[in-house]
């Protein structure tokens, strides 16, 4: 709070500057995977995966400002980040694609937006997709949790820690 900005105006800055670094990020690594393991990528599916990763990056900056409700400094907020999110990266078949997991652990990846997210960028990359898809199911899951990640800043946040 110590700029002359009004709050909203910092809070969407920081927004806009997440989804700006994830489009060059994915522009990079998209570069980086064409160049050193020739991946392919459907071209006629750019503009789903670029829709994707603005979705994600917005939904999740949304879920992360949420979890500012519940850590109790920036120290710990690695460790809480992390210990949510690395479960959800394994069962969401995130770490191990197509493993045979219990049907009760692919239920529970398929509630939370790491699995959507990462099933709607899949798509840019399969080679044996012709045209574009559009995942919408996937984004919908996604979009959720990022509303109600923004419901749940816009109830909790506050720009001091509550001790």
């Amino acid at each position: 709070r110590g700029t002359p900005i009004p709050p909203w105006t910092f809070v969407l800055s920081q927004a806009i500057s997440g989804v700006v670094i994830s489009a060059a990020m994915t522009v990079l690594i998209v570069v980086i995977g064409r160049i050193v393991f020739d991946v392919s990528l459907n071209t006629s599916a750019i503009p789903t995966l670029f829709i994707s990763v603005i979705l994600g990056a917005a939904s999740f900056g949304a879920i992360g400002l949420a979890l500012t409700s519940i850590i109790s400094s920036e120290d710990a907020a690695p460790a809480v980040t992390n210990a949510i999110f690395l479960p959800l990266y394994f069962v969401s078949d995130v770490f191990i694609v197509g493993a045979d997991t219990p049907e009760f652990i692919q239920l529970i990846g398929n509630l939370f937006p790491v699995k959507h997210l990462a099933l709607a960028l899949q798509d840019s990359f399969n080679p044996l997709i012709s045209g574009t898809p559009w995942p919408w199911d996937h984004w919908l899951v996604v979009t959720g949790w990022g509303a109600f990640g923004a419901v749940i800043t816009v109830r909790t946040f506050r720009w001091f820690p509550q001790r």
